[in-house]
């Protein structure tokens, strides 16, 4: 639903799947500050906070105002009412 996060793993990544209007966007669920995972965290707009020390994250881009402290974005979109999301295979294959 408008205003969710959710929680998704493929292969070793653990990403957080939002959803934004009519647009979903999906991002590491692994807050750089402290490990939260940030699907438990509450949306304001397109930021995702996270639930233990509410640093907040763009959610189109991955970014936050604390130095290298960007999280990984991934490719989402709706198509036929799913939602895919792309990740890059590993370099093991």
């Amino acid at each position: 639903p408008d205003g969710t996060a959710r929680h998704v793993k493929v292969g070793k990544n653990d990403i957080a799947v939002v959803r934004v209007g009519d647009e979903v966007f999906a991002l590491s669920n692994v807050c750089r500050h402290a490990f939260a995972p940030l699907s438990d965290g509450y949306l304001d707009g397109y930021h995702l906070a996270c639930p233990w020390h509410g640093w907040r994250y763009d959610v189109r881009d991955g970014s936050t105002d604390h130095p290298n402290a960007d999280v990984r974005t991934f490719p989402a979109r709706i198509e036929k009412g799913e939602v895919l999301v792309t990740v890059p295979l590993s370099k093991s294959g």
